[in-house]
């Protein structure tokens, strides 16, 4: 039977588990759904185990790699692999799975404080290429504050187009004597076309003497690729380990591990419930930085311009408050780095 299913699949090594996950869970399911037909509430059915058990994330779009895997191996043998659902059927499966299914409580993300980021720093070494690309691309999130799917590629439709590349990054007044960076965004969030880049400076450390300044580290990036063969076409960051670009994902699990490496798992006497890594992930670098801006003094228009936000209200979700004290905005951000 694997193998036949196998063989109606586009990918066996990817797609085939998918497949039997999705037979095992019609044959397990309750009421003991047959497997064949498939139809559209069965399939919905699947979606909203798969995005509770697995933590697939709240998007539809965490499930599609399923829903891709199932269609192309029914539509082998099923013409028409789904019938129309309405909306009563819709919601009827959603108070269903609300009655059956645990909710997965999703952890907020807290902002990351310069003394964890220093902690993090310190066990990176420059001597290890790998490290060595990690400082620098977390050196830039703190500074910068850029979305994750800016400089590392996301996993969205757009993640090619959305990410940074060599060509988009230039040093003023020189690379000689680099007091700033200009990074050039060729589509965010907000801005889908490609038509409406989004240009962004990030200015030096005003200690000239500081290894954490996001304009060096951009320059070592850069020189790093350009030494390794790379053009200007090519993206701004790669993965040593994997010789790939790298990924949100990456860059998420490396910041856990190192967080979990130099981060205590108590308070006072209390233990965490969790990893601190839970509490953390690349988010975090845009929360500290939009809440370091806001204690800094600059305006919520002005926040919202240099976050490409689309309206002032989008800074509710990243700003909160802290004790950090007021200033220059290059100083504020950079201050005790």
């Amino acid at each position: 039977m694997r193998k036949s299913l196998g063989m109606a699949t586009l990918d066996q090594g990817k797609e085939l588990p998918k497949v039997i996950e999705f037979i095992e869970f019609c044959i397990v399911s309750r009421g003991g759904w047959k497997v064949f037909p498939i139809r559209a509430a069965k399939m919905y059915r699947f979606f909203f185990w798969l995005v509770r058990r697995k933590n697939l994330g709240r998007s539809w779009a965490s499930v599609l790699p399923y829903k891709r895997a199932v269609v192309r191996w029914a539509q082998s043998w099923q013409r028409d692999p789904f019938e129309v659902i309405t909306p009563q059927l819709r919601d009827h499966l959603r108070k269903c799975f609300k009655n059956a299914v645990h909710e997965v409580v999703m952890q907020p993300k807290i902002m990351l404080s310069d003394e964890l980021f220093i902690a993090i720093w310190e066990v990176l070494s420059d001597e290890d290429e790998s490290e060595f690309v990690d400082k620098n691309i977390l050196m830039v999130y703190k500074i910068a504050g850029f979305r994750a799917a800016s400089l590392a590629l996301g996993s969205d439709r757009r993640r090619w187009a959305r990410v940074v590349r060599i060509k988009h990054v230039k040093f003023l007044p020189s690379r000689a004597d680099p007091q700033r960076a200009f990074a050039l965004l060729p589509q965010t969030k907000t801005r889908p076309g490609c038509w409406q880049p989004v240009g962004h400076v990030i200015s030096r450390n005003p200690d000239p003497e500081s290894e954490r300044c996001a304009v060096k580290r951009l320059l070592k990036q850069v020189e790093l690729r350009e030494r390794g063969g790379a053009s200007r076409d090519d993206v701004l960051f790669s993965n040593p380990r994997t010789g790939k670009p790298y990924s949100k994902n990456v860059l998420n699990a490396r910041l856990k591990s190192l967080i979990d490496r130099v981060a205590s798992r108590w308070i006072g006497d209390t233990r965490l419930p969790g990893k601190p890594s839970d509490f953390f992930s690349a988010v975090s670098f845009r929360k500290a930085v939009l809440t370091r801006l806001k204690e800094g003094g600059l305006s919520p228009t002005q926040i919202a311009t240099y976050a490409d936000h689309k309206s002032i209200q989008s800074q509710m979700a990243y700003v909160c408050e802290t004790f950090q004290a007021a200033g220059d905005t290059a100083a504020v951000l950079y201050e005790r780095l």
